[in-house]
């Protein structure tokens, strides 16, 4: 993954563990972190299985639904 930090991503993404987060509208620092990636196959294959295991710990897209509906739950019961 590489990203930027906006919004929720900062809760799904590790700079450095299962991908990079990278400055708005940096291009270049993207067309770099890409190439690091591409050019490391451990780095690639430990990228991804922190991003798989990251993903299974919680980040489904069930498990994030229900999120939202337990802060709109909230919101409502207040």
């Amino acid at each position: 993954i590489i990203s930027t930090d906006q919004g929720a991503i900062g809760d799904v993404v590790r700079n450095g563990e299962n991908g990079f987060i990278v400055d708005p509208g940096s291009a270049k620092a993207i067309a770099e972190k890409l190439s690091e990636i591409v050019s490391d196959g451990e780095l690639l294959r430990r990228m991804s299985n922190a991003s798989r295991e990251r993903y299974e710990a919680g980040f489904t897209e069930k498990r994030m639904v229900e999120k939202m509906a337990d802060c709109f739950n909230e919101l409502i019961a207040s």
